[in-house]
């Protein structure tokens, strides 16, 4: 059974005997795929998560802009020059999100800025509109970066972006318990009684990167962990960690809400019900490592009291 090393842990390379569980090693690049089709995957799948709504047109609009960046790289009387073309913002306006489309030329001590056009989303009709300046002086296919951005505006308004499925398979993650590993990129610890689950989130990836409109790939590897005293503690030490500051992310989020007064029952109920996932994933990894968590006992203490408090207040708002 040969072993390789991730940061100090031993993984296998097959499923034997002894197995603690599995690393999941994994990248997330500009994807997008159809939204209809993403939930067709997940229903053939069988995954229990939720392809969020669909984007307003504003926010498909925002996107679109926030895609446009082109790199030119060319000679202007025999010397190298080098071009950004992408847009930034105008001022607020009632009816209109407006962009600038500007080419910024590097120089050796300033930069030269020169506007190309101007991109619109009109709120009223959720129209895309440009008007190109044609005194702009830079010899560039102007229209053509409108149209690009155009293009990208249809996309997204009917396309799952890298935000919301990155928020989806970080809800898979939760569900699977995994322990997020201190490391440089996304390196996960799953339990090996959810390794069922990690295999259909492979196929899930499989899927996605199949139907990914974009050029770039999800890249992800598993490899099994070997179950001894020394795998044990890493994972233990991982855990401490992980857990430390999720309880501060709770105890931040749930005091804020009882300072606001939140008057959302349904709010309240869901990061109470988050705090209780929490402790009920502690007495999991207890199981699994064979032995008590309680470094962090006084922690979760003070973040159930705070989460009773949220179940109290729930209650009696339901019962006006």
């Amino acid at each position: 059974m040969e072993k390789i090393p991730v940061d100090g842990m031993f993984a296998v390379k097959d499923d034997s005997n002894g197995i603690l569980g599995k690393m999941l090693i994994s990248s997330l690049p500009n994807v997008l795929i159809d939204r209809e089709k993403l939930k067709q995957i997940c229903k053939d799948l069988d995954l229990p998560v939720t392809v969020g709504r669909r984007v307003s047109d504003r926010d498909a609009f925002r996107s679109a802009i926030s895609s446009i960046h082109y790199r030119i790289e060319d000679h202007k009387n025999g010397k190298p020059r080098v071009r950004n073309i992408y847009c930034r913002e105008n001022g607020k306006a009632e009816n209109i999100i407006s962009r600038e489309l500007v080419c910024e030329t590097l120089g050796e001590i300033s930069n030269d800025y020169k506007k190309l056009a101007n991109i619109h989303f009109i709120k009223g009709t959720g129209s895309f509109d440009y008007a190109v300046d044609s005194n702009n002086g830079t010899g560039l296919d102007v229209g053509g970066y409108c149209e690009d951005a155009r293009k990208q505006f249809e996309l997204y308004k009917t396309c799952v972006g890298r935000n919301q499925l990155e928020n989806l398979i970080d809800s898979y993650l939760e569900k699977m318990e995994a322990l997020k590993v201190d490391v440089h990129g996304k390196v996960y610890f799953i339990p090996g009684k959810n390794i069922r689950m990690l295999d259909i989130f492979e196929d899930f990836i499989e899927s996605v990167n199949a139907h990914n409109i974009r050029s770039s790939e999800i890249n992800l590897y598993s490899l099994f962990v070997a179950d001894n005293s020394k795998q044990r503690e890493k994972i233990a030490n991982e855990f401490y960690y992980n857990a430390r500051q999720t309880i501060n992310n709770y105890v931040a989020r749930i005091e804020k809400l009882i300072v606001s007064n939140s008057s959302n029952p349904a709010l309240l109920e869901r990061w109470a019900n988050k705090a209780a996932s929490l402790q009920d994933k502690k007495i999991e990894y207890e199981g699994l490592l064979r032995r008590e968590l309680s470094e962090l006992d006084e922690d979760y203490k003070d973040l159930n009291c705070l989460a009773d408090d949220l179940k109290l207040k729930a209650n009696k708002l339901r019962q006006k």
